[in-house]
């Protein structure tokens, strides 16, 4: 049994109905206007690819990217938030800042685990769970651009599977 089966065993998901997940979310929120919500959109599935988080979009950016992506496959919050009484890491307030703290406890963890590389599915649980309150997130504040040292080397993909614009806005 690894760490992610033993965390979604233990009482703490335990008063949880039963569609609440029980793995890492990263909530992407509103944040300025369109090409703002791009740019959230786009970090936060780097932050999947990444790091192992499950993505959900706020209500405004899922309406948002329906409405010019064809392409967009996260769901959105809404229907898990209120049941779940979900609550978001207090040090996840900036997006390069927590990207930051992630690298750190990904380089930290693979020196300690003596790898190269450290498994994205139990990376969380591994290496940053002890740090936090909490593994869920939602990144508000100061970048709502791009976060190009995570979404850049994703860029191809991103573009490939989740930024297809609709085709009746191409003309």
């Amino acid at each position: 049994q690894n760490n992610v089966e033993r965390w979604n065993q233990t009482k703490h998901n335990s008063h949880l109905p039963p569609e609440c997940p029980t793995f890492p979310i990263a909530k992407a929120e509103r944040l300025g206007a369109l090409g703002n919500h791009i740019a959230t959109y786009a970090n936060h599935i780097s932050l999947q690819w990444q790091y192992g988080y499950q993505v959900y979009l706020s209500q405004i950016i899922s309406t948002s990217m329906d409405s010019l992506f064809s392409n967009v496959s996260f769901p959105s919050i809404i229907v898990i938030e209120d049941k779940c009484n979900m609550s978001y890491s207090r040090k996840a307030n900036d997006q390069v800042e927590w990207r930051s703290f992630l690298d750190r406890k990904n380089a930290s963890c693979m020196e300690n685990m003596n790898v190269t590389n450290v498994n994205k599915e139990t990376f969380l649980h591994d290496c940053v769970r002890e740090h936090v309150d909490t593994l869920h997130v939602c990144i508000k504040t100061n970048h709502n651009k791009p976060d190009w040292p995570l979404c850049g080397p994703h860029m191809p993909e991103l573009q490939k599977y989740h930024l297809q614009i609709k085709e009746d806005l191409k003309t």
